[in-house]
């Protein structure tokens, strides 16, 4: 039931494994300045191989987006302002002056933690089309205690694939989901996964490839409080539960390195 209410309640909200995810699957298409925050990244390897993640805006010039999507990354180019690819302004950034993932990430089997990055961008100007969104606030019961946000709906949105074996879509989808207890993702990825945010939809949305480091953001609140890192190694279409960074667990790290604060 709550899960239903979460649809009911979604209105100007999008956000974007333990396999690393790339899309929207099952979701709908954003409309243009519904998400203003989020953002495409496109990174290139030292392989010369490129491969595509979300981010969001949490100030004029940083990004917060999945650590994962940096590995063994050169350049990242980001893309602002429009739900379509094509007319995005875009930023070519040197992955070692600009990208900061969390000094303890680290990858565990399909999936990762402390999976978060700051990448250090332009001054952005913002506008009806590329704003900031607000982060998350201090966990209530502490950083070893439960997430504050079971139960409820939060929004996330991407341009990954928008069905297993798909190559990723040139518009941006965002999908409804319900943050369910962490203990959910450990049964089914691991124990390792502590301290993460667990989200699930009764109708099989889902983030997949492509979506990882977007944004997971609270229905009714507006404010950021996960990144996409992980699902079901079996595919996005099985309805299995999502892992996310948890933003609230990062605060003093995010204002350490940006200044940034909620």
């Amino acid at each position: 039931m709550l899960i239903f209410l979460c649809l009911l309640l979604v209105q100007d909200f999008i956000v974007g494994e333990a396999k690393v995810l790339p899309r929207i699957v099952n979701g709908k298409l954003a409309k243009q300045r519904q998400f203003p925050y989020v953002v495409q990244i496109e990174i290139k390897d030292g392989n010369n191989e490129t491969f595509l993640c979300g981010g969001s805006i949490i100030a004029n010039d940083w990004v917060l987006t999945a650590a994962h999507c940096t590995d063994n990354a050169t350049w990242v180019t980001l893309y602002y302002g429009s739900i379509q690819k094509q007319y995005n302004s875009s930023m070519k950034l040197l992955v070692k002056d600009h990208v900061f993932p969390h000094p303890q990430y680290k990858r565990i089997g399909g999936g990762a933690v402390h999976d978060i990055a700051l990448i250090r961008t332009e001054w952005v100007k913002f506008s009806a089309r590329i704003q900031s969104i607000p982060l998350a606030t201090e966990p209530k019961y502490g950083y070893n205690g439960p997430s504050d946000y079971v139960g409820f709906c939060a929004t996330t949105a991407g341009w990954g694939h928008l069905y297993n074996n798909h190559h990723g879509s040139d518009r941006l989808f965002y999908a409804t989901l319900q943050v369910i207890d962490e203990s959910e993702c450990r049964n089914r990825y691991g124990n390792y996964l502590k301290g993460v945010l667990c989200a699930q939809s009764d109708d099989e949305q889902s983030a997949c490839s492509g979506d990882s480091g977007g944004p997971l953001v609270l229905n009714g609140e507006y404010k950021l409080i996960g990144v996409v890192s992980s699902g079901s190694d079996s595919g996005c279409e099985d309805g299995e539960p999502l892992v996310f960074a948890d933003v609230s667990r990062y605060l003093g790290w995010i204002r350490h390195l940006s200044g940034v604060t909620p």
